[in-house]
């Protein structure tokens, strides 16, 4: 029938148009579905409408006095956050160390060295290629390739927005996940301020523990080795030049 419409009308049809084109032209017989038939009638409509419109009101809106503005005021930080670098490979975890304070370019700058020291230790420099993203501290990483100790290193920086090519990424991804559950788990625990101490302290503890322990729990072998493998197979899309998603 594709055929005969190609000669018919001198165009191009093809078989699946003109078979959805049948499909909708005929009628089957089907049990029958029982409704109300008030129940999309205008008043209704209306009704729905009116619900939404005050549900978004209610969820962005708020009162307060004429020429004043509507605030909402939120709670402060629980306390300080701690700052977890690491380093992985397909081998699972080789460098990782934390920190309460800020994490600046001059921080990461002496984090890789310590890093390259680590790793030159058990492995040759020469060999060693580390990847780096566009974070902002890591903008002057290429300045420790001009000591005379690491110029043999190789360092690889990410373009913008090229997370499915970060093996890190996702493996961050499973240890923030671990660190909440424990967290949640032990709440309780976060709130028993010994004598002598703060809840910011007691919280701090905690924190601690997770950047340690459940970090070398988390990232194991298996973890990076699999995430690394997952990330190989954008390679060749953006070889291709092909949109990551």
């Amino acid at each position: 029938m594709a055929a005969l419409l190609d000669d018919e009308f001198s165009g191009t049809m093809s078989p699946e148009t003109v078979r959805r084109s049948l499909s909708g032209a005929c009628f089957t017989h089907k049990k029958t579905h029982r409704d109300k038939d008030y129940r999309n009638s205008i008043l209704n409509k209306e009704k729905r409408r009116q619900y939404v419109v005050e549900l978004y009101r209610q969820i962005g809106m708020g009162k307060s006095k004429s020429e004043e503005r509507a605030v909402e005021n939120n709670t402060t930080g629980k306390g300080k956050n701690i700052h977890v670098i690491a380093c992985v490979s397909e081998r699972g975890l080789e460098y990782h160390e934390s920190r309460f304070v800020s994490f600046k370019a001059v921080d990461c700058n002496a984090f890789i060295e310590r890093l390259l020291h680590h790793i030159a230790q058990s492995d040759d420099i020469n060999e060693i290629v580390l990847v780096v993203d566009s974070a902002q501290c890591h903008y002057s990483v290429e300045n420790i390739m001009r000591d005379d100790d690491f110029d043999a290193a190789t360092i690889l920086k990410l373009g913008p927005y090229s997370p499915m090519l970060n093996p890190i990424e996702n493996v961050f991804s499973t240890y923030k996940s671990a660190v909440k559950c424990f967290l949640a788990r032990n709440r309780a625990a976060t709130r028993q301020v010994p004598p002598s101490s703060t809840i910011v302290e007691q919280r701090s503890r905690f924190l601690e523990i997770a950047a340690d322990l459940i970090l070398r729990e988390v990232m194991t072998v298996k973890l990076c080795s699999s995430c690394s493998r997952h990330t190989a197979a954008y390679h060749v899309m953006v070889w291709m030049g092909l949109t990551c998603l």
